[in-house]
């Protein structure tokens, strides 16, 4: 198994690094503290390539999340369009704004509402109580917090977990929901941001 220890920035690179702890049974457990130059908020993969172009959506989709009234965005697209490349480079620029930082989660492997709590248990390293219901969970540890969580690839859950985003957000006023799907999810608070395929 592994442990996310969050992002932190290294001497001589520019951009945040991703820190994970791999745990192996019968071993020690305790390491020494990582000496990073600090470590950030949330968690937001390293980009790969850079973001080249598209500052317009950057802009207008950092607006839009930013609105009082807007707690669901979705930013919609074909496949390929860019809109994993657009939300981690928007997660990088709103994640000092949020008081408990902005997290990226990939939801490529998941495909039903379990997939998505263990995506979501894991990536905060959350553990369910035996008598536990993962959903009062997850309100009660959002319910104070200020945070953007984004939920990558959600096309192939937009059918059944929108009664779960709807409880999430309705119980945890300072949580905002960034989604990129191919399709909507259908809820009524729902804004949406459509981006087309990129130009080769």
């Amino acid at each position: 198994s592994h442990k996310n220890l969050g992002n932190h920035y290294f001497k001589g690179f520019e951009v945040p690094m991703n820190i994970y702890q791999i745990d192996f049974y019968g071993k020690a457990q305790s390491f020494p503290e990582i000496k990073s130059l600090v470590k950030t908020k949330g968690f937001i993969p390293t980009p790969l390539q850079p973001f080249i172009g598209r500052q317009n959506y950057v802009n207008e989709v950092i607006e839009l999340i930013q609105k009082k009234e807007v707690q669901l965005l979705n930013i919609l697209g074909s496949g390929g369009a860019g809109k994993t490349r657009l939300s981690i480079k928007i997660g990088h620029l709103l994640n000092n704004d949020f008081s408990h930082g902005a997290w990226f989660i990939d939801l490529t492997s998941a495909y039903d509402k379990w997939d998505l709590y263990n995506s979501i248990f894991e990536t905060f390293n959350l553990q369910l109580a035996e008598s536990g219901e993962p959903g009062s969970c997850l309100i009660e540890y959002f319910r104070k917090k200020n945070i953007l969580i984004i939920l990558d690839n959600f096309e192939q859950l937009v059918e059944n977990t929108g009664l779960e985003i709807k409880s999430w957000l309705e119980s945890c006023p300072g949580l905002k929901i960034l989604l990129t799907s191919r399709f909507k999810i259908g809820l009524e608070n729902e804004h949406c941001f459509e981006i087309p395929p990129l130009e080769y």
